[in-house]
């Protein structure tokens, strides 16, 4: 991600804020990238879902990728 100040996400599951505010630290330049890990854990019911990322607070921000990984 890229960040120009300091703003906040939510991930939705369904239509349903799954996350409640995430806060995502400024890159200082939306040129500048950065990475988070284990942001936030999320609990999936078997089946097709619609995951959505909203931005929250602020904005100024761009995306590249979502990653997510199975926990035992």
């Amino acid at each position: 991600y890229s960040a120009a100040v300091e703003a906040a996400i939510s991930i939705s599951i369904d239509g349903k804020d799954e996350t409640g505010l995430l806060k995502i630290p400024t890159t200082k330049s939306p040129h500048q990238w950065n990475r988070i890990n284990n942001i936030s854990r999320i609990t999936l019911q078997k089946g097709s879902h619609i995951l959505t990322l909203n931005t929250k607070e602020k904005g100024l921000m761009n995306y590249m990728w979502l990653s997510f990984a199975k926990q035992n």
